[in-house]
């Protein structure tokens, strides 16, 4: 499924989303840069940006990002054993992946 063709799709509908993309990483993540997932407001996902907690956490904050309307930043931190911390920004080495939420609709 072409994520753009199903904003489109939702926007023409009348349906909320919003779309997290992996802008940045460092080091080794389960996904790459510019993955991204859809999700719509009925908590349904389309795309992946690696599952997991990271996924879960992205998740939530995508239903708080359409109910604000207003776009979010989320850092995170991957430690070994995939022991994950959030960050506010920055934070040493270590494998790290940036995301962005956009409201779509």
């Amino acid at each position: 499924m072409d994520l753009f063709e199903e904003i489109v799709r939702m926007r023409r509908a009348g349906q909320r989303a919003a779309l997290a993309t992996i802008v940045h990483t460092n080091g080794s993540i389960p996904s790459y840069e510019s993955s991204r997932m859809l999700v719509r407001e009925d908590g349904s996902i389309a795309g992946t940006i690696g599952g997991g907690c990271v996924e879960a956490e992205v998740w939530a904050a995508a239903k708080e990002v359409m109910q604000i309307e207003a776009p979010r930043k989320m850092v995170f931190n991957l430690n070994s054993l995939w022991r994950r911390t959030r960050l506010d920004g920055g934070g040493e080495g270590g494998r790290r992946g940036r995301v962005w939420h956009w409201s779509c609709g």
